[in-house]
C-alpha cells in the first residue's frame, strides 16, 4: 500500500481530473466505453444530478428552500427527506418534487 506524506498532494490516477475535462464529457465517455449501460438508468442518472445543481444554485440565490411558483416556505423535514425539492405539496403536479 502506497503511503502518501503528510501536506502531500495525492495525484489521481491517469485521466481523472484532466483540466478541461467536465462531468459531462466523462459521462459521455461512460456512454462510449460501456455500450451496455441501461440508457434509462443514465438518463435518470443525469436528471437526478441536474435536481441537485439546480438545487446547488438556488441554495446560491437564496432561494433554496422556497416553492418556485408561489414562494411558500417548503417543510424543512421535506427537504431533509428530498433535498431537491423546488415545489410546495399544492404545486407539486408542476415537476418533480
Amino acid at each position: 500500500m502506497e503511503h502518501t506524506p503528510a501536506g502531500a498532494r495525492h495525484e489521481p490516477a491517469s485521466g481523472a481530473g484532466e483540466a478541461g475535462v467536465g462531468l459531462g464529457e466523462r459521462a459521455g465517455d461512460l456512454e462510449r466505453d460501456a455500450p451496455d449501460v441501461d440508457a434509462s438508468l443514465l438518463d435518470s442518472i443525469e436528471e437526478r444530478l441536474a435536481d441537485v445543481e439546480r438545487a446547488l444554485a438556488r441554495l446560491d440565490e437564496g432561494t433554496y428552500g422556497t416553492c418556485e411558483v408561489c414562494g411558500a416556505t417548503i417543510d424543512d423535514t421535506v427537504l431533509a427527506d428530498a433535498p431537491a425539492t423546488r415545489f410546495c405539496p399544492e404545486h407539486l403536479p408542476f415537476g418533480p418534487g
